[in-house]
């Protein structure tokens, strides 16, 4: 059952959105949600972030509301409310100073635009400010009207679940009509906090240990929650605001009190115990600034942390597939990060371990954990480490935590079995634990935030940062890209480039001290470090949408560090961008010098490669030809399609960025498959099953059978069904025959016969799969290789290229080319066995002969030729 508003409270449905649209006269997208980002104020137009108040003329932006008709209220007790920023102005942080700043894409300078970095303390108050005349004017109407809050933007109704189904649900109720789970908690009234802990948060049935497992990690430090809740008290009329970054962005969301309920009155998701109502507020924000609560599936620990403290977080894996792992590094870093009592989590669920050993030490696999303390007693083999299970009591033990070991670390933390902790030394927890991950989250910080767009074309003006640094600082940069919905992964690359200035006036040398070049695949380029005192400039910047038109283009900057920063914004020539990029190449590359002639390249890691000339010659100028051969999952800053061949003439004395490459995203990719893993499972009849282990990456799975080729009426509906200890993230698209192909073609080299001759090699799989194939590979530079099949005998088989004997075949390759010939079925038929004989032959040709069967390339046919 769901709750649906009548006519007549449709009707009442008052809307900020509406008044604003009537009083301004402008169009107001009505998908916008109702998240507080921005207001502008009619009477002096000042924009100012997540305040009705205007800075200036003190004007109440939300006055209006009070006058709203109200033609009969009698007849509804239900009060919607909307807030919608003006989706024309960015989300601009700071005091009344700091104006928004847009990218200017013409020739003239613009003035210069100056600002300062904020304390986290002093901004959350800010927003607090802010949300509390929110809530007060809301407050007020419905208290007036007799209504209760509902958000129309995030309904209680089957719109605001999702996709998918949940057996629990039933109904939407308000928290009042909601039964607590313990009968001792039906003793209680609900309230927002009762002393948090995180043993107190129970995840229902939405798969979202991501979130919980960094709201677990939040309350231990319960003043965290008091930020991001900013109602503090349970309120009749059903009005909470919580405050999310997301994006980068700090933005206050506000949301009604209805959840999603069993017909028993239970809530469905998340609850916490002694009927306190920070978890279900908080899953219940991020579902409504996510579009459901089915979009909130599926994670990590990382992105639930920075959504709510705003602050990045840094990442260590424990299962360094590189030889050199310093665990005395790692540990120096943890126990630096305790002591300054930072949010620390951890995660098991090691490959090489299985779960039968997790269960054995009683440690849950593939688990979020929190760390609360480490430490040495007296040498390095007597480090130990504080875990805490957020879900149960703890039943670790280990020889190495004898009782007096124990009785002195609870002298460091007291924490024991019951809150769910235990000491595990740091030989066993490196045994068990797969990664660290570190929120750096300081009140006393300072930070920037600033949006703006990446640039279109190489000759777009790009928006620079220029920073005054009084004195050494530590220092994080971020450059966050705007992600659309949690399922959108970003297939761009991006980077960002920081070199020092003289001053902020100067036009002169850039990186004279400091250049640094940061890159990577993905919407979060991210450097921790520390900067002297001086003036630096930072341009973040990605060509993946030079050339794109369409894509999203929206990132945040956003800036921490231990000094206030004073920041000036100014759009530059992209020109400038080149200087800055020169500098941190020829500090940071590869060097290649003849006479006269300097060539760097950058290190492929940082997600592009960039090739920077330089002509010495004081009287030639240098003609530069770059000849691309072969070019695969990357994008060229120059052309939009292969080939990416360039010629160049730079004058003496100059240098030039020749190109920059970036790589395509892997999810995306059409490049390589199968480098570390390739499986091929076939079997006679309707189930095929493997079960196996996965390392942490990409993969691709594709379920086909020949069987149904040139059979339009068998029925070929299948189910895919995926079992795994860990939580899985899966994409669903369409790709050409040819992919299946690779995919083949990648497995079948792994995990067949192989005959080789002069320059070709002959791939057949097992007949054990069900199924027959025979690939072919020309290995020749210059010759095509003419390869035909005999087929004596066939019985009880289906033939790819065929739909009856005989099952011959002939096929020209081309140079470095591979094919997959053909791929047979066997039949079943009761009492008959299934046969095929065969002879192949092949010779080189420099001419070109016509496949028999035809193959039609122009379609992407399964068989047709792939390169090497």
């Amino acid at each position: 059952m769901e709750m649906e508003q009548s006519p007549i409270s449709k009707a009442l449905a008052l809307s900020i959105r509406s008044l604003v649209a009537g009083l301004l006269k402008i169009n107001i997208d009505p998908s916008l949600p109702s998240i507080v980002d921005q207001w502008w104020c009619p009477i002096c137009s000042i924009q100012t972030e997540d305040a009705p108040l205007c800075p200036m003329c003190q004007r109440i932006l939300l006055e209006p509301v009070e006058d709203l008709p109200n033609d009969d209220q009698s007849k509804s007790n239900v009060f919607c409310y909307e807030y919608t920023p003006n989706d024309k102005i960015s989300n601009v942080e700071g005091g009344a100073h700091d104006q928004p700043k847009h990218v200017l894409d013409n020739d003239d300078a613009p003035g210069l635009q100056t600002l300062m970095s904020l304390t986290v303390r002093d901004r959350r108050h800010k927003h607090e400010s802010n949300a509390e005349i929110i809530f007060e004017k809301i407050i007020k109407h419905c208290r007036r009207n007799k209504q209760n809050f509902v958000d129309n933007q995030f309904p209680p109704s089957s719109r605001s679940l999702g996709a998918g189904s949940f057996n629990q649900y039933s109904q939407w109720l308000r928290i009042s009509e909601v039964t607590p789970l313990s009968p001792d908690d039906r003793k209680l009234s609900w309230t927002i906090f009762s002393s948090p802990k995180p043993t107190d948060i129970q995840q229902g049935a939405l798969g979202n240990c991501w979130l919980i497992a960094a709201l677990a990690l939040i309350s231990e430090q319960p003043r965290l929650l008091e930020h991001i809740l900013l109602t503090k008290k349970y309120n009749n009329e059903g009005v909470y605001l919580v405050r999310i970054c997301h994006n980068g962005l700090w933005k206050t969301i506000i949301i009604d009190d209805y959840f999603p309920c069993t017909k028993h009155k239970y809530l469905v998701f998340t609850q916490a115990k002694h009927c306190q109502l920070y978890a279900p507020l908080i899953e219940k924000a991020c579902a409504k600034l996510y579009g459901s609560y089915t979009a909130l599936k599926g994670g990590d620990m990382r992105e639930g942390l920075q959504l709510l403290t705003g602050v990045p977080c840094e990442h260590i894996g424990l299962e360094s597939s590189k030889d050199i792992f310093d665990s005395n590094l790692i540990w120096t870093k943890l126990l630096t990060s305790c002591k300054e009592k930072l949010l620390i989590g951890t995660a098991s669920g090691r490959n090489d371990v299985s779960s039968e050993e997790y269960a054995r030490v009683h440690i849950h696999k593939n688990h979020a954990f929190s760390i609360l303390s480490a430490y040495e007693l007296g040498d390095a083999t007597k480090r130990f480490v504080l875990v805490r299970d957020p879900h149960s009591h703890s039943n670790y033990r280990e020889e190495a935590v004898t009782e007096s070991i124990l009785k002195r670390l609870r002298l460091v933390n007291p924490a024991d079995s019951s809150m769910g902790a235990f000491w595990i030394s740091w030989r066993r927890f490196l045994r068990y634990f797969s990664s660290i991950t570190i929120s750096t989250y300081n009140s006393d910080d300072f930070d920037i935030r600033e949006q703006c767009k990446f640039t279109r074309s190489s000759t777009e003006y790009v928006m620079t940062y220029y920073l005054h640094v009084p004195k050494r600082t530590s220092i994080t940069i971020n450059v966050i890209h705007h992600r659309q919905d949690r399922r959108t992964r970003s297939s761009h690359s991006q980077a960002f480039v920081l070199c020092d200035i003289d001053d902020l006036k100067s036009n002169g040398i850039v990186g004279k001290r400091e250049s640094i070049l940061i890159g990577k695949q993905g919407g979060h380029t991210y450097w921790s470090g520390s900067l002297s005192a001086g003036y630096y400039v930072l341009i973040p910047f990605s060509t993946s949408f030079w050339k794109n038109d369409n894509s999203n283009r929206d990132f945040t900057v956003v800036i921490n560090s231990s000094v206030q920063l004073e920041l000036t914004m100014k759009t530059k020539p992209a020109t400038f961008l080149s200087d800055c990029l020169i500098s941190a190449a020829m500090k940071n590359s590869k060097k290649q010098m003849n006479k006269d002639v300097i060539v760097y390249t950058t290190s492929g890691e940082l997600g592009l490669k960039m090739l920077i000339v330089e002509n010495q010659s004081d009287t030639h100028n240098l003609m530069f030809d770059v000849n691309v051969q072969h070019a695969k999952n990357v994008r060229h800053s120059r052309h939009s399609g292969f080939p990416f061949n360039t010629h160049d003439c730079i004058p003496p004395r100059h240098r030039q960025i020749a190109f920059v490459l970036c790589d395509i995203d892997d999810l995306k990719s059409n490049g390589i498959v199968g480098k570390r893993e390739s499986i091929l499972i076939g079997k006679q009849g309707g189930h095929t099953y493997w079960s196996g282990s996965l390392s942490a990456g990409y993969y691709v799975l594709i379920p086909f059978s020949t069987s149904f080729w040139k059979n339009d009426k068998s029925n070929r509906d299948f189910t895919v069904v995926i079992n795994s200890s860990v939580q899985l993230e899966l994409t669903m698209k369409k790709k050409p025959a040819t992919f299946l192909s690779d995919c083949l073609i990648s497995a079948a080299m792994k995990n067949s016969k192989k005959k080789m001759n002069k320059e070709a090699i002959v791939y057949t799989t097992s007949g054990e799969l069900g199924l027959k194939m025979l690939i072919v590979e020309n290995q020749s530079d210059t010759h095509n290789l003419i390869f035909d099949v005999d087929v004596q005998h066939a019985k009880n088989v289906r033939h790819s290229r065929h739909s009856g004997f005989s099952f011959n075949t002939h096929d020209c390759i081309p140079p470095r080319h591979r094919q997959i010939v053909f791929l047979t079925e066997w039949i079943d038929r009761h009492g008959e066995s299934a046969s095929l004989n065969y002879a192949y032959s092949y010779s080189h040709d420099k001419r070109m002969s016509d496949p028999k069967p035809p193959i039609d390339t122009s379609k992407h046919d399964f068989h047709s030729p792939r390169a090497i």
